[in-house]
Parts: C-alpha cells; sequence; structure tokens
C-alpha cells in the first residue's frame, strides 16, 4: 500500500514512486528490506535513503510532514521516504520530553556518530605520525603499556575491533538477557585478560571500547558506522591527521551529492531557514513548528497560531 496526505504530499514524488515500484519484477516481497534495495537500484548505500519504522505514531507524522510511506503485507516495518541525514538521529521518544531535554539526547547521538568514526583514526594517527602532538606525561604511558604488545599498532587495533563485532553479533543471536550479560562479561573478562598477558595495550583497549559503544548509538548507521570507521583508521595510519581530514572532506562531498527522491540528502544544512531547522538537529517547541519544510510539501501552513 502507497500511503500518503493528498493535499499535502507532492503529486509528482507520489507518481515517482508508484513508477518505480510498478517497474519491480520479483516473485514475492517478504519484507520492505526488499523494496528497499529494488527502490534505490540496488547500488551500495552507506547512509540509508529510505527509513524504516514499526511505530504507527513515527509512521503518521511522516504523512503530515508530506513524506510518502509504503506498508508491506506482513511486514512489521513500513518505509518513509524521502529520509534525510538528520532523521538517523532523531528517535520518537524526543517528542515525547521537553525541547531542552530533547535536544540534549538529540546532540549526542550526532556527536556520538562522529566520535565513534574518529576516535580510533585520530588515535592511531597520533600514535603513529604525530607522537609530538601526545603530552609527555600520555605518551610516556602508552610507551610503557605497548613495549610487551607482539604486534604493530594498526594491526592491534583492527584485531581489538574484529573481537568487539563478534562478541556484538554472539550477543544479538542469542536471548535478549542472555546476549547482554554475555557481551558484559565477555568484553571485561577478555579486554582484561588481553592486557594481563600482554597481547594488546589498554590505551588501545579503551580507545577500541569508547568507539565500539558509540556506534552502537544510532542503531540506523551501525552498518555505515563500521565501514567508516576501518576506512578512517587506515587514512589514520597511512597518511597520519592529514589522510583522516582529507577522507572526512571527501565524506562530507559524499554526504552533500547524495539525492534522495529528488531531494537533498544534506538538505537541513542549506538553505538554515528557520523552517528548516525547527526540527532538524534540535526539536523547537511544538507550538511554534507552525510550517511544514518547503521541499517535501507545496502546503507549508501545519497549524494555526497557537
Amino acid at each position: 500500500a502507497v500511503s500518503y496526505m493528498k493535499g499535502i504530499a507532492e503529486e509528482n514524488r507520489v507518481r515517482q514512486i508508484k513508477q518505480d515500484i510498478e517497474r519491480i519484477s520479483i516473485d514475492g516481497v517478504w519484507d520492505g528490506n526488499y523494496l528497499l534495495e529494488m527502490l534505490t537500484g540496488g547500488h551500495t548505500m552507506l547512509f540509508p535513503r529510505i527509513g524504516k519504522t514499526q511505530r504507527p505514531d513515527v509512521f503518521c507524522d511522516k504523512l503530515c510532514e508530506g513524506r510518502v510511506a509504503l506498508l508491506i503485507n506482513g511486514a512489521p516495518a513500513a518505509l518513509t521516504m524521502p529520509f534525510l541525514f538528520t532523521e538517523n538521529f532523531q528517535t520518537a521518544d524526543d517528542y515525547y520530553l521537553t525541547h531542552p531535554y530533547a535536544n540534549v539526547g538529540r546532540m549526542l547521538r550526532i556527536t556520538g556518530f562522529f566520535l565513534a568514526i574518529l576516535v580510533p583514526a585520530v588515535f592511531i594517527a597520533l600514535v603513529l605520525h604525530h607522537p609530538q602532538m601526545i603530552p609527555s606525561e600520555m605518551l610516556l604511558g602508552i610507551t610503557a603499556a605497548r613495549e610487551n604488545v607482539p604486534m604493530s599498532s594498526l594491526f592491534e587495533m583492527l584485531i581489538l575491533f574484529a573481537v568487539f563485532e563478534m562478541l556484538r553479533e554472539t550477543g544479538s543471536r542469542m536471548p535478549e538477557s542472555i546476549g547482554l550479560a554475555l557481551n558484559i562479561v565477555g568484553a571485561i573478562v577478555l579486554g582484561q585478560s588481553a592486557v594481563d598477558a600482554g597481547f594488546f595495550s589498554a590505551p588501545m583497549v579503551i580507545a577500541v571500547a569508547f568507539s565500539g559503544t558509540l556506534g552502537l548509538m544510532v542503531r540506523e548507521l551501525r552498518g555505515t558506522v563500521f565501514f567508516l570507521r576501518i576506512g578512517f583508521i587506515l587514512a589514520g595510519a597511512w597518511l597520519g591527521l592529514f589522510g583522516v581530514a582529507v577522507l572526512f572532506a571527501a565524506l562530507w562531498c559524499y554526504l552533500h551529492s547524495m539525492k534522495t527522491f529528488g531531494i537533498d540528502y544534506m538538505y537541513t544544512f542549506s538553505p538554515l531557514y528557520r523552517h528548516v531547522q525547527q526540527d532538524a538537529f534540535w526539536r523547537g517547541k511544538i507550538p511554534l513548528m507552525n510550517f511544514r519544510q518547503s521541499r517535501f510539501s507545496k502546503n507549508r501552513k501545519r497549524q494555526g497560531k497557537v
């Protein structure tokens, strides 16, 4: 079922999505991910351009904003489109909390995403290429901790991330209560034992654990964080902070070049209109959110003056 609010959703966008669906030739659709990959042409996507939700309140809110949603018989999740970069950091709970507290959580998620992909790369770049930028006391501690480690810093970090991903995958395949306990106990026991045995250094374990934990903060971007983190680590190990900066600039350009059903993926970055920013990186007060974003609907007036 193609769902939209007539008079609010853009008719051209609705027509385009229906045409894209009609061109799909497949034996059956068992989940929304089948349509998700087909509607995006099967191209590899680091960042999602179609949203997924299992919550009726989120579904209805998207329709009222002028989005188009797809419901698949038997599938628990609906697809919503277009989907912007900032929506990865928005949660339904943001609208059930007071706006100052909701904005704190949203900013933490944004900060956590960038820290998850940059902290390991910056750490490896400083250790391998820019030790003069590390305070003397900290550098001495890192050097002492690595004294008996039998492998290079880059290989050590990649091995630790591989172990972290194995623990995470194992925990996700078990019952929730057991999986959570397994992750905690496994990380503590393996991490402490590996440091005591001299296989890994404590500063490296801290950097990997910090980045790995933050990477789980934004559920929709967990796969994205995994691949970006590896890319930034390799860039930092190869060219130092210069490589990290170049790759970050390339990532920023890539994000601004992406489109989702005719709308710029980074639409909320530019232009910085007030009605665009009322619910992007922070949530404004609900009585002041009087207008829809112009790219989603020509019917911009959302509610009367309160």
